[in-house]
């Protein structure tokens, strides 16, 4: 019987230092380095559409705003119930241009999940996608102690007590200049060791349990796999975003790469978009 020898480990590699150390660094150099750029592609009503790099950023200044004038300040926490889509990444960036701490959720749990997660966070603003997601919000909302704000991505789910993001931005389109750079200002001055992030482990070991990520910590994992050509990219380059961005990979690697296609690679979409790369994990 032949044998295979196991591979000798990789060799470990110190980090080198690295400038960007808050993801809104990171997000805003690249706004400023591929502005006109392509940023975003997706599939709406059937049809492929696309945001540029400053697209991007005016969606995330306007979604910041909106944040602002709920009352939302540094240090409260914004909970994320969505598949993947480009107001995920809008609300995710805006929170953290504002030091809020973004608190995802994964969009196949259930109701009773959720509810332990808005509670344990002590969540103040809840994003949602979908009607069959704010189901599940409204199923537990009574039990929610901190919760003020549900805010759907699709305008046709909101109605009482919920707020249409669509809408929300409608009002919140005059922001100027002076707004944007503001923002900047806010964002510039979130410090590395700011706490970015809450991601909840799965609990199949027990309850869940929220582990607080750094700007820092986020930031160095891009620039380990920017350093390590893990996750090696150049302008033009088309990322497919396939692992659900409540998992710590897949939004790092959007940090990195930017969100480019479908949640699903179908060998249709896989054509269409001609993706160079998608980020996935091993599956027991």
């Amino acid at each position: 019987m032949t044998t295979v020898a196991p591979a000798p480990p990789a060799p470990v590699v110190p980090l080198a230092p690295y400038d960007r150390r808050t993801l809104n660094q990171i997000f805003f150099e690249a706004i400023d380095r591929f502005g006109p750029g392509e940023a975003l592609r997706y599939k709406r009503d059937s049809k492929w559409q696309s945001l540029t790099y400053r697209e991007v950023e005016l969606r995330v200044a306007h979604t910041a705003q909106l944040l602002r004038d709920l009352g939302l300040a540094h240090g409260d926490r914004v909970a994320i119930l969505s598949e993947n889509r480009p107001e995920w990444a809008f609300a995710d960036y805006a929170a953290l241009a504002l030091g809020l701490i973004v608190v995802p959720i994964y969009p196949t749990l259930p109701p009773d999940q959720v509810d332990f997660i808005l509670r344990d966070a002590g969540a103040r603003l809840v994003f949602t996608s979908t009607a069959a997601q704010l189901q599940k919000i409204r199923a537990i909302r009574e039990r929610q102690p901190t919760l003020e704000h549900v805010v759907v991505f699709d305008r046709s789910a909101a109605g009482e007590g919920v707020e249409s993001l669509e809408r929300l931005l409608d009002d919140a389109a005059n922001s100027d200049g002076q707004w944007i750079r503001e923002l900047r200002k806010k964002a510039y001055g979130i410090a590395a060791e700011s706490v970015a992030t809450i991601i909840y482990t799965s609990g199949t070991t027990g309850t869940p349990k929220g582990v607080m990520l750094s700007h820092q910590n986020l930031a160095a994992m891009v620039a380990a796999s920017r350093q390590h050509g893990s996750l090696a990219t150049r302008p033009g380059m088309v990322a497919l975003s396939l692992l659900p961005l409540s998992h710590v990979l897949e939004r790092g690697a959007t940090t990195t790469t930017g969100i480019t296609a479908s949640p699903s690679p179908t060998q249709n979409r896989l054509r269409r978009s001609r993706p160079i790369c998608w980020k996935s994990v091993p599956r027991s």
